[in-house]
């Protein structure tokens, strides 16, 4: 009432989803993948053993769980500059958008131009190698 937030019709079940996400990370079905996330080196670590071969980076701009930002931040730990393949417009899994950011997670299916660069970059590695 008079917008003020109820411990029991508000923050209980916001708190409970927050909890059952967090249980579902650690169950079998996705354990094994989380403890894997937390066990990733910082890429200040990862790129060095990497940045001698070429790479490529790709990043959806609209992403909510990835920031562009950060892919731009981490470049200055490759000693040769990776070719970084920047989508604005497009979200999680290289998606078009639906609603503002945050708002709608998408999912797929990958845009086709993410698709079409992939395929060109790929033919352009192996005639390089």
């Amino acid at each position: 009432k008079n917008h003020q937030l109820s411990i029991t019709s508000h923050l209980l079940p916001v708190y409970r989803q927050l909890h059952a996400g967090v249980q579902a990370l650690i169950a079998k079905d996705y354990g094994d993948w989380y403890q894997s996330m937390k066990e990733l080196e910082p890429m200040a670590k990862i790129i060095p053993k990497i940045s001698s071969k070429r790479v490529y980076l790709y990043q959806a701009m609209e992403d909510a769980q990835v920031r562009f930002s950060w892919i731009l931040e981490d470049l200055r730990y490759f000693q040769t500059a990776p070719e970084v393949r920047m989508y604005p417009g497009l979200g999680h899994c290289f998606s078009l958008m639906e609603g503002t950011l945050g708002e709608i997670k998408t999912s797929g299916p990958i845009e086709k131009r993410v698709i079409d660069q992939l395929k060109m970059d790929v033919l352009e590695a192996i005639k390089g190698s």
